[in-house]
């Protein structure tokens, strides 16, 4: 004001420049009044949705007491101001109660494209929000027009949130959604500048616990349908990730027995529960009549996640080694978690989730410091957990920030957990890929140090083999040179028996430990080996290498023996595999066979080879119902309900030995494939045979019964005939 009064000073005397003051003053209240005014969403006949951020006017209810009259009256509805915010609204976590009023008209030429079924919706896109009461007009198509005041219109209540059931919904949808029919916006249709009571006003009433975040669209039906589906398609996209991960993640445990997968198959199933409970599709399919719960849960969940993220980081880091002080912290940050879980039971749902909040932002530099540690003493997959999780707990710290209004709502921070969880599981599986490579690489070195121990110890039996029989042959010569000095001196013949005793006492002693040690390496070359392969093996063969034009495979696998083995101790569980293959291995000599390998509970042998037999083919069969009969036999003496999967395939294979240094006798071919395949795609309790099996026992009329399986799709082979042999006749 000093501005203009210095300006007008300059004027001539004359000059009315009080006038320009109160023009001047009546401008600047005239653009006031203008910013400030509450402007009207005209919804026109080509626009689908509408951001209703810019439309809305907010009230504050502090102390919680206004009522749908008491706004509608002058004085609170001039009470009302514009929401200018460029971001969505978010008040944090608060106890106030907010009113929002939004004004909307339906113009002429959009009802002509708009049909009685043609509803509009009005949607917050917030899924926690407890308490929310949608009040509109209750207008009769034909009983309201643009002439009619809008405050002597009844209002109708609907109420949603996450404390009412689901089932009290106007659209079944995850999102708070209220059903706006075109029949209450075509009864405007006399909206002008010179009728605003033709202006069609709504009413929303907001409390919650949680966060005050309230971002709002107003979408035409067709819109919604299409804003539901690809939104479906995008969560449907994202939790077939996590299951997918989840899975595969437990067929490795399974595999390899590392606690470290276990523990983020928990995490997976955790956390991807939250992130279901949190956008809200846990309330809409799992616990839609229990709004309690479904608060509470949020805070169960988050507990959850943290306590198995925690533990997952410690096992995979090996924290106890690398960083024992940051285990401890870990593990008192557990007690937190748990002590959080346990508060949501007894404290208030907004004081609970506050003190729950503090997790993510405690997590991060925690998990970021144990990281940093591991890669500088070496830890190679370190680097991809650490920034698997700098991208995901920035993702659930800038979530937790916004929750408190630190941060502005938008796509970032809505769907950030969304977007670093589909991150960090990426890059986790790489960072388990490359755990993974490395164990092997560490197994195979320690395979390769003892097959160079075996080797050395070899080396040193034949050295002291040679060496002992060079003394040998030292000493018999001397001997013999004694025995002729005994003839020629008969005076001291007794002497020299005596002497001549002690010295074959002595050989024979020494011919008897290399006897022994002779014996000893011949037995543990034939606790490997085929006896007629060690014999080539010890007599200098350096490769070895046969083909077999007419073998048998058989090849024996426990069913359910995975299951069994979860709640079996490790010494029942080994005692029963020795059980279980040593009747086997005499089954295996009884018929002929020569036993190949064992693979877990997996058992493999093979008639025909090293030295071929004719009937090969029927020795594996009666190898084969014999392995069922004694099983059975077992069943019945240890009380237990094994069974078991026998697949036979005859055929050409290639046998051989492998290794320099630990010796492995092994089958290679096309009939190997097979067999695999019929014992991996036969039947508990059946013994399953290629169509190549079932013509050799059909020709010779042993009296073997058969059951035709038909047709199968073998892996590799396509259609094929196969049979289930039975029993003798």
């Amino acid at each position: 004001m000093s501005l203009i009064s210095c300006f007008c000073s300059r004027l001539p005397v004359r000059f009315p420049y009080h006038s320009l003051l109160w023009y001047c003053a009546l401008v600047v209240l005239h653009i006031t009044s203008e910013l400030c005014a509450q402007p009207i969403l005209v919804i026109s006949a080509d626009t689908t949705e509408y951001s209703l951020n810019s439309y809305l006017a907010i009230l504050e209810d502090k102390q919680r007491t206004l009522t749908l009259e008491d706004i509608r009256s002058k004085h609170y509805d001039q009470a009302f101001t514009r929401y200018i915010g460029k971001s969505d609204p978010n008040f944090g976590h608060t106890n106030v109660v907010y009113w929002l009023k939004i004004r909307l008209v339906l113009p002429r030429e959009a009802i002509q494209h708009a049909t009685t079924h043609d509803d509009w919706f009005l949607e917050i896109n917030y899924p926690q929000l407890d308490n929310i009461r949608f009040f509109a007009p209750d207008i009769d198509a034909t009983g309201f027009t643009s002439h009619t005041a809008n405050r002597h219109v009844p209002y109708t209540e609907k109420q949603s949130g996450d404390m009412f059931p689901f089932a009290m919904r106007d659209l079944s949808y995850r999102m708070p959604t209220f059903r706006l029919p075109t029949q209450q916006l075509s009864a405007l249709q006399g909206y002008s500048a010179n009728h605003p009571d033709s202006i069609l006003t709504v009413y929303f009433r907001l409390e919650s616990q949680g966060s005050m975040t309230f971002p709002m669209m107003l979408r035409s039906g067709a819109a919604m349908s299409r804003h539901i589906v690809n939104e479906q398609f995008l969560l449907g996209m994202f939790y077939g990730l996590l299951a997918v991960m989840l899975g595969y993640n437990l067929f490795v445990y399974i595999s390899l027995r590392d606690i470290s997968y276990l523990y983020y198959v928990a995490y997976i199933a955790t956390y991807g529960t939250f992130l279901f409970i949190w956008n809200g599709l846990a309330f809409q399919y799992w616990w839609s009549e229990s709004p309690l719960w479904h608060n509470r849960s949020i805070i169960v969940f988050m507990g959850l996640s943290g306590l198995s993220v925690f533990r997952f980081s410690q096992n995979y880091l090996d924290t106890r080694n690398l960083a024992p002080r940051a285990h401890r912290f870990m593990n008192a940050v557990m007690v937190y978690f748990i002590v959080g879980m346990a508060l949501a039971f007894v404290l208030p749902y907004s004081t609970a989730i506050r003190i729950m909040y503090g997790a993510p932002i405690i997590t991060l530099p925690i998990i970021v410091t144990v990281s940093v540690i591991s890669m500088r003493r070496g830890y190679r997959p370190a680097r991809y957990f650490l920034f698997a999780w700098i991208l995901l707990l920035t993702s659930i710290a800038s979530a937790a920030l916004r929750n408190v209004n630190l941060l502005p709502s938008g796509a970032l921070t809505i769907y950030g957990l969304q977007i670093g969880s589909a991150l960090e599981i990426f890059l986790l599986s790489l960072g388990l890929a490359d755990r993974i490579n490395i164990m092997k690489q560490e197994k195979h070195a320690a395979e390769a140090e003892v097959l160079r121990s075996t080797e050395l110890l070899i080396e040193t039996l034949r050295q002291s083999e040679q060496e002992l029989e060079q003394k040998v042959h030292e000493r018999t010569a001397a001997l013999e040179e004694a025995n002729e000095e005994i003839s020629r001196q008969l005076e001291v013949q007794s002497e020299q028996a005596r002497e001549i005793e002690l010295a074959n006492t002595a050989l024979q002693e020494k011919n008897l430990l290399v006897e022994q040690e002779r014996e000893r390496s011949e037995m543990l070359l034939l606790n490997i080996l085929p006896s007629t392969i060690a014999a080539r093996l010890m007599g200098g063969e350096k490769l070895i290498a046969d083909r077999f034009e007419s073998v048998t495979v058989l090849f024996a696998d426990i069913s359910g023996f995975t299951a069994l083995s979860v709640h079996t101790p490790p010494e029942e569980l080994v005692g029963l595999l020795d059980t279980v293959f040593s009747e086997f291995d005499g089954i295996s000599e009884r018929f002929g066979l020569e036993k190949i390998k064992t693979i877990g509970d997996c058992f493999m042998a093979v008639s025909g080879l090293p030295l071929p037999q004719n009937d090969h083919v029927e020795r594996a069969a009666n190898a084969a119902l014999a392995m069922m009969q004694s099983l059975e036999h077992l069943n019945r003496m240890m009380d237990m309900n094994l069974s078991m999967r026998i697949g036979l395939h005859t055929g050409a294979v290639v046998a051989g030995v492998i290794g320099q240094k630990k010796f492995a006798y092994d089958l290679w071919g096309d009939t190997v494939n097979m067999a695999s395949r019929m014992e991996t795609q036969g039947i508990a309790g059946k013994i399953h045979i290629s169509e190549a099996v079932y013509s050799v026992l059909a020709e010779q009329q042993s009296g073997y019964r058969f059951e035709s399986r038909g047709m199968l799709e073998v892996k590799g082979k396509g259609q094929m005939q196969t049979w289930f042999l039975q029993a003798f006749d």
